[in-house]
């Protein structure tokens, strides 16, 4: 039965192409002296090839490696608009710990490796846009931030209602 199958694809595959090659013939063969006989005896050479095990498909999943906390860079990466109140993600939008800026974390760390010497990794150097993790950030990214969470949960409930 695999046989059948397998001579029938070729079969079918080789008059595919067969067609193609007239056709091609017919919009391009005078303009670019195309010899169509030697072109479809080629396609009859052609040699298919069938496995009768199929292989399973394999995907290999990339892992990335941890870089160790004292060689990440410094910035302060968008991490999904994430504000955190004393180590612990905000879910929505809570007035009272998000203006209570000292407590608070405005988005993560970069988890890229640093150059050596910089404080930053080839990325941040180019342009750090929302400053460094160490110091607090300026009142423009809180305010995004801030922005970002209020809008997140407006839209959360209204698809609650």
């Amino acid at each position: 039965m695999e046989n059948i199958l397998n001579q029938a694809i070729i079969n079918a595959h080789k008059e595919h192409l067969k067609i193609m090659v007239e056709v091609i013939n017919m919009k391009y063969g005078k303009d670019y002296n195309i010899d169509i006989s030697k072109m479809k005896q080629f396609i009859d050479n052609i040699k298919h090839n069938f496995s009768s095990s199929q292989e399973k498909l394999v995907i290999k999943k990339i892992t990335r490696k941890t870089v160790p906390e004292c060689d990440r860079c410094e910035a302060r990466s968008w991490g999904e608009g994430i504000i955190k109140h004393k180590g612990k993600k905000i879910k929505g939008f809570k007035p009272k710990k998000i203006n209570a800026h000292a407590d608070n974390e405005y988005g993560i760390k970069c988890k890229n490796r640093k150059v050596k010497g910089k404080k930053y990794c080839n990325i941040h150097l180019k342009k750090l846009r929302h400053g460094n993790m160490e110091s607090q950030p300026s009142t423009l990214v809180k305010a995004f931030y801030t922005k970002h969470n209020q809008k997140n949960l407006s839209t959360a409930l209204k698809t609650k209602k």
